[in-house]
């Protein structure tokens, strides 16, 4: 890590950076590190107003801190990648502007649909329900539940793809009339620019507006990157802004693809396995052919007798469907489904994630001796996808993500 001096200025009023919010809400997401640096930046700020003329080096901020500058480094990106600090680099680099930033209040944190969900898998459910408690309007008992897909920003990638299913209950919460520091995205000044180029489209609408604060908190993007953005995934021929594509265009153009985020091509195809009924998804991977009345049954038995979703069906049915010379039988079907309802596997990109890992294991042990420790139908399991040709490269065109099963 580099060397400079810092200086630092507290972009809202002392009151505002309120423990208790950074406690319950900010600690488990960014960890007690960059706890402890935050902490440490709020009381620096008085101190280098005491002493004006002294140059503060990053090693004093990373001894106060008790941190290495390696940590050190990285818990300065988690404040900011959770916009609660904002760094200004001079040229030469010899120093640096630190804006701190109060939290949000707390019911904006909670009705982040990113923020939320990051919370909720960092301490689970039944203390996600104590924190909402704790920050509860007492005037007002029923929940509000918020459902949102998306992935997390790369300083959290380890987090973005587990964060996808996650439904976290929050009360309604009392407002602070604190300023706050959730980057803006001037919707009207997008508006006024694409009118300019001929497109009158309204971005105030609810799934808009949603989609924009989920670009803010992951990607902490201006207002003419985001525009930028817009002109790319306008659908010119239709006169359509698809808010879906704008934000699964932002997330790949930001999110760095490395070996332990390459999963974000599965998470799209899971996406498509899961809004399309399996007849039609079955027909796509047939080309079109007309199936078969054993077929049909076959999804009708997954779908009432199992009771699997759409994703998890249409899993299955691809699964079968190359590993059985583009064919789908019925009893070797039938023993993965049960074998995924007995490991309770519900959600479509677990079951892709687990069967991709059950063949690499069973290759790995070259049908050895099972471990002890795993249970009879994880064996069982095992022993079914071994064979699996999982280098099969065809899908459908319909698809544009490619999954190398």
């Amino acid at each position: 890590m580099e060397n400079y001096s810092y200086k630092i200025n507290l972009k809202n009023n002392s009151s505002n950076y309120d423990l208790k919010t950074l406690q319950y809400l900010y600690l488990p997401i960014i960890g007690s590190g960059a706890f402890s640096v935050f902490n440490c930046l709020v009381n620096e700020a008085g101190l280098q107003k005491e002493f004006k003329k002294k140059e503060f080096d990053i090693s004093r901020l990373a001894k106060i801190s008790s941190l290495t500058l390696v940590n050190l480094k990285k818990d300065i990106e988690k404040l900011s990648a959770m916009g609660l600090l904002k760094i200004m680099t001079k040229k030469d680099n010899s120093k640096k502007l630190f804006n701190v930033y109060a939290p949000l209040e707390p019911s904006e944190f909670l009705s982040d649909e990113i923020y939320s969900k990051a919370l909720l898998k960092k301490i689970g459910k039944e203390e996600f329900e104590v924190v909402t408690y704790i920050f509860r309007d007492d005037c007002v008992s029923s929940d509000e539940y918020i459902e949102e897909k998306a992935t997390f920003s790369k300083v959290f990638q380890e987090d973005a793809i587990s964060l996808l299913d996650l439904n976290p209950s929050v009360m309604k919460l009392k407002k602070r009339h604190a300023e706050q520091i959730q980057n803006k995205i001037s919707v009207a000044e997008i508006m006024d620019k694409l009118k300019e180029k001929n497109i009158t489209i309204n971005l105030n609408t609810v799934i808009y507006k949603s989609t924009f604060k989920k670009i803010a908190s992951l990607y902490q993007l201006n207002t003419a990157q985001v525009l930028e953005a817009i002109l790319i995934c306008y659908d010119y021929e239709n006169d359509i802004l698809s808010p879906e594509v704008l934000f699964d265009f932002i997330t790949v153009k930001n999110v760095e693809m490395t070996e332990n985020n390459c999963d974000l091509v599965a998470v799209k195809k899971c996406r498509e396995m899961e809004e399309i009924d399996p007849i039609n998804y079955l027909e796509l991977l047939r080309d079109g052919k007309t199936l078969t009345s054993a077929s049909k049954n076959i999804i009708k038995t997954l779908q009432n007798d199992f009771k699997f979703n759409n994703g998890i069906i249409n899993c299955l049915l691809e699964f079968s469907y190359y590993k059985n010379s583009h064919e789908i039988v019925g009893n070797y079907l039938i023993k993965i489904a049960q074998s995924v309802q007995d490991l309770k596997i519900t959600k479509t990109i677990d079951l892709m994630n687990y069967l991709k890992q059950a063949h690499k294991e069973s290759l790995k042990n070259n049908q050895a001796k099972k471990s002890t420790s795993k249970t009879k139908v994880v064996e069982k399991f095992k022993d079914i996808v071994a064979s699996i040709d999982w280098d099969s490269n065809s899908e459908p065109e319909a698809y544009q993500s490619k999954l190398i099963w």
